[in-house]
């Protein structure tokens, strides 16, 4: 099991579930597409994902691309030549409020 420091474990928290939904809804998504939409997000809701951060260059965070291995890791996405998309695992989480992992 790996271990992760109080940060990541504190994105991680709200991360999955709105990587999830996103993925639900898009059945399919690209890197900057998922970065873009919790760049979005946190516009919206600058206090909740006030620790993320992302380059100036593009919409791209070394967190959300934490997060998405993550996921892999857990069998709740995986990597596809056409980006993310959920697993049968990720499909029931996203179709319940059970909670992610």
């Amino acid at each position: 099991m790996a271990i992760y420091t109080p940060m990541f474990n504190e994105i991680r928290k709200f991360l999955y579930k709105e990587i999830g939904k996103y993925l639900a809804a898009n059945r399919k998504a690209r890197i900057n597409e998922i970065n873009r939409y919790i760049r979005d997000l946190k516009k919206v809701e600058p206090e909740k994902y006030r620790l993320i951060k992302f380059t100036y260059s593009m919409p791209y965070s070394e967190q959300i691309q934490k997060v998405l291995v993550d996921m892999v890791r857990h069998n709740l996405i995986e990597k596809t030549t056409k980006g993310y998309q959920l697993t049968k695992l990720g499909k029931n989480y996203a179709s319940t409020d059970e909670k992610w992992i």
